[in-house]
């Protein structure tokens, strides 16, 4: 049998249900991205291509399956020397096909702890026949048995899918302290908004997307445009909201468009697997299981949820705001004055050539963002106007109408604001754009 038709075949193997699907986590796996960097670890193409190789091989990359691996490889050898040395003994051949079955099982606990009690077993056999070596197959039986009912690494095991609900969005009470994986659904106000988290990890996407973790900046990622467009297009997904927003297929598809279904799920398994490579922080973030994958937004603070959860608030009260939401907006727009994921058109484009949805996506959040920001910028209008404080609402009411050049609201409270003070040209050039009639 050829080399390519041998791991072929083995590669069909890792499927659920076998052990050997555990080798390297299948996108069909619940995983939590557990992966972690050296202090000493190479460049991050270089440990890629070392990953590669050993999927490619379908070799074990956790201690526990190393041992095993190394056990079954020692078995192979031995039945090997068995069936070559004259006169050549059919034992060897048992041996040989314990080392394939354990092989393919070798990220599971029963079965490769069953083949070495087996051999445990039979080494006491040949001990209590005379043969006092069997003594020590049997205690190298014992040692890989207990190896292999050693707990299983984090990314190889599995866990019960969480059923689909028919709500979009959920309430998260707030003195929730778990930090399970669970559905992801991002946290939500009482008014349907999205609920902003108190967190250690700070996400800016209001601008050029920025993370910060512990005080530290986190950048990594953002040298390898195909990272940076997975991170960008699951917050972007999670923004929209409900379950749909994470599902595995439809964002293995979008990080690579019209090619095979199975090709796709591949290169997002592989994605994930080098994010959580360049920063512990994503394992923290981003989750996964067999249906699919998201960035857990109760465990960051999003600039665009604390601005989209201010703007909600603002419209389920009535009447004119006080000095402290006044002094809470006005904070809230100086902070957050940049476009949502700046630049991701031209990453699009680099990644995906734009043949996939998710400019579409981000264009229609970029629309509401901006409709949250004016909002505000009115509210703040209002509340500057009563106070016959007008300028200081124009830097906002100017930024919000950039965005939103739609809103003749924008428009008209941008030119009261112009002619109280005294800027005349300006209230004629903005009521000129806006096509407002004098009144």
């Amino acid at each position: 049998m050829e080399l390519g038709n041998l791991l072929l075949w083995g590669r069909k193997l890792m499927i659920p249900g076998h052990g050997k699907s555990g080798c390297f986590p299948s996108s069909s796996l619940a995983t939590t991205l557990t992966m972690r960097e050296a202090p000493d670890a190479g460049g991050l193409g270089q440990r890629g291509r070392s990953l590669r190789l050993l999927e490619l091989l379908l070799v074990p990359t956790d201690v526990r399956g190393i041992i095993l691996l190394c056990g079954f490889v020692a078995a192979a050898l031995f039945g090997l020397f068995a069936i070559l040395t004259p006169p050549g003994d059919p034992i060897g051949w048992a041996y040989i096909g314990l080392a394939v079955v354990g092989y393919f099982f070798i990220q599971t606990r029963i079965v490769p702890a069953g083949l070495w009690l087996l051999v445990a077993l039979g080494g006491a056999a040949v001990a209590m026949a005379g043969n006092a070596s069997g003594w020590l197959e049997t205690a190298i039986g014992v040692v890989l048995a207990a190896v292999s009912v050693a707990p299983l690494p984090p990314e190889y095991r599995t866990s019960p899918v969480a059923n689909p609900r028919s709500s979009a969005r959920v309430e998260v009470p707030p003195d929730r302290t778990s930090s399970a994986v669970e559905d992801p659904k991002p946290a939500t106000s009482a008014h349907g908004a999205l609920a902003p988290a108190r967190a250690e990890i700070t996400v800016s996407c209001l601008g050029r997307l920025r993370i910060q973790a512990a005080g530290r900046e986190v950048s990594r990622f953002q040298r390898e445009p195909r990272l940076e467009f997975l991170v960008s297009y699951l917050i972007a997904r999670q923004l929209a909201g409900g379950h749909a927003a994470a599902d595995r297929a439809a964002i293995a598809d979008e990080i690579a468009p019209g090619i095979d279904p199975s090709s796709q799920k591949d290169r997002l398994r592989k994605q994930i697997h080098e994010l959580a490579a360049t920063d512990p922080v994503f394992k923290e973030i981003v989750h996964a299981n067999r249906a699919r994958v998201w960035i857990d937004l109760k465990r960051i603070d999003l600039d665009a949820i604390r601005l989209l959860s201010l703007a909600e608030k603002l419209r389920a009260r009535s009447g004119m705001i006080d000095s402290r939401q006044a002094e809470s907006i006005q904070a809230m727009l100086a902070s957050t004055t940049g476009e949502f994921l700046s630049g991701f058109s031209d990453l699009e484009q680099d990644v995906t050539e734009a043949r996939g949805s998710a400019g579409e996506l981000v264009r229609e959040l970029r629309s509401e963002i901006a409709g949250a920001f004016a909002d505000l910028a009115l509210a703040l209008a209002d509340y500057c106007n009563a106070l016959d404080q007008p300028a200081r609402a124009i830097p906002y009411l100017a930024g919000a109408r950039r965005d939103r050049a739609d809103r003749q609201d924008l428009a008209r409270a941008l030119v009261v604001a112009y002619l109280r003070t005294g800027q005349t040209a300006a209230a004629d050039q903005v009521r000129h754009e806006a096509d407002l009639k004098e009144s």
